[in-house]
């Protein structure tokens, strides 16, 4: 047999004189050291990312030239914009036009930009970084990320998904250029407000640069401000990787259940909110009552299509009726699709503990829509992440309804806002002290991460035993 002389991976080449000989050696290289085994799963990485996005964020913004008048931001107002930023949530301490300068605009709207795709681009570096070595754990996280598909295309998934959301955000470009331009605008001013809010609202991050509040009233009735911010918010609430299926398929009936649900959920939540928002607050003359019945529909339209998840306002939340802050409480708590965006519960796990309730209530044993039956695991799953939002929403709304001293069902609205990534806002939280601010920072690191964490350790902590337990009855009702 011949001996390899071929130089391997890893190993150094090494010549050594033996006489009138040459013998040839090879040293093998010492291994790379291995990461920490507490930071071998993607959700300690995924979290240290952000967490590394947000102190590069909080730094850039606490520079002079950061802020118009050249001032030294203070920690917490610059630590609050960058989570709300890289979090993609909206929620602001300092009014985002008048007090940051053009590169506080520009820090702003990197981190919309990294911060929105982060979930699926910091998934996607780990697995095209190492692709022959990713794990199963690092596929089954960026699968469920992207809402389906097969584990093996996971990474093209990703690249996929990724350049989508570029494409659509230059299209909401295009036309927010011409929109502003017709509002008045020069150019150059005209150019960048259409790059900042395209980008802005397809993440639904609901930050603007135009000055005062709230944030859409200026262009409240400009069909081609509004009406693109509007479309793109709900195109990001949707996600990227929804309308690539149906894109794909092209047919209802080849739709995945996934997408099914998603689809319908979102046009149907739209729907009911469009319905209640101008029930309730049609006669408000603060909001919609002092309108003519075609804007008071078009503020309607707008507030329920797409601001419920990007916190853009084409009127001030804060006057509106208690009624109603309470139902866009519950639908800042559905959230977008899974894989989107935005925050919340998710639209999914909505739909499934609907579809569970009705046909609970048709007498069906299992829970079943659209010709096919949703697995009692995804059930219990989303009923513990609902249950999870629940707690922890109305446990720091108490903490800060106690602490803060303010109205309790605008502490919750703003609680909820912070937890579902929204950024609507009733105006509590720039009044409250530095305690308060940490409180929602919390919130919208949770409201970040928690539903699909829990979703994934849940999935992964599933098991089938061999036996099961007798059957008892429990008295309900």
């Amino acid at each position: 047999m011949g001996v390899d002389n071929r130089q391997r991976p890893r190993e150094r080449l090494v010549r050594r004189s033996v006489g009138t000989q040459s013998r040839r050696l090879t040293i093998a290289r010492p291994r790379a050291p291995r990461l920490p085994r507490f930071l071998s799963t993607p959700y300690v990485r995924i979290s240290l990312f952000f967490g590394l996005l947000i102190a590069l964020g909080t730094t850039l913004l606490s520079m002079p030239w950061a802020t118009a008048d050249g001032s030294v931001t203070d920690f917490v107002t610059a630590l609050f914009t960058a989570t709300s930023a890289s979090f993609v949530t909206g929620l602001i301490v300092a009014d985002t036009g008048e007090y940051w300068s053009i590169y506080g605009h520009l820090i702003i709207l990197g981190l919309i930009e990294v911060g929105g795709l982060g979930y699926v681009a910091g998934l996607a570096i780990i697995i095209l970084g190492r692709e022959r070595g990713a794990s199963l754990s690092d596929r089954q996280s960026l699968q469920a990320t992207l809402g389906g598909g097969a584990l093996g295309r996971v990474s093209q998934e990703a690249k996929e998904v990724i350049r989508i959301s570029l494409v659509i955000q230059f299209i909401g470009f295009l036309v927010l250029v011409v929109g502003f331009l017709v509002a008045g605008h020069g150019p150059g001013e005209a150019g960048w407000f259409a790059v900042f809010h395209s980008v802005s609202a397809f993440h639904n991050a609901g930050f603007d640069i135009t000055g005062g509040a709230p944030s859409l009233f200026e262009y409240r009735y400009s069909i081609l401000v509004a009406g693109p911010i509007t479309l793109l918010s709900f195109v990001g609430a949707t996600g990227a990787a929804i309308l690539i299926i149906i894109y794909r398929r092209r047919r209802w009936l080849t739709l995945p259940l996934d997408a099914k649900i998603v689809v319908a959920g979102m046009v149907g939540v739209a729907v009911a909110g469009f319905i209640g928002i101008l029930i309730t607050e049609w006669s408000n003359p603060e909001t919609l009552g002092s309108q003519p019945i075609v804007n008071r529909i078009w503020d309607g339209l707008v507030m329920a299509v797409g601001n419920r998840t990007s916190g853009f306002s084409t009127f001030a939340v804060g006057a509106t009726y208690e009624h109603t802050l309470f139902l866009l409480i519950w639908l800042m708590v559905i959230g977008g699709a899974a894989g989107s965006m935005t925050g919340g519960i998710k639209i999914n796990a909505f739909m499934v503990m609907f579809t569970s309730v009705m046909s609970s209530i048709r007498g069906l044993a299992h829970a079943a829509i659209f010709g096919r039956e949703i697995a009692d695991a995804q059930v219990r799953r989303a009923i513990t992440i609902a249950s999870f939002a629940f707690v922890w929403v109305n446990s720091t709304a108490l903490l800060l309804s106690l602490v803060e001293g303010q109205h309790f069902v605008q502490i919750l609205f703003d609680e909820v806002s912070a937890f579902g990534l929204v950024g609507l806002s009733t105006g509590t939280i720039p009044g409250m002290s530095d305690f308060g601010k940490g409180v929602i920072i919390l919130s919208m690191f949770v409201g970040r991460f928690a539903p699909f964490f829990l979703a994934l350790e849940l999935a992964h902590r599933e098991r089938y035993t061999r036996f099961r337990y007798p059957e008892a009855e429990v008295r309900i009702g």
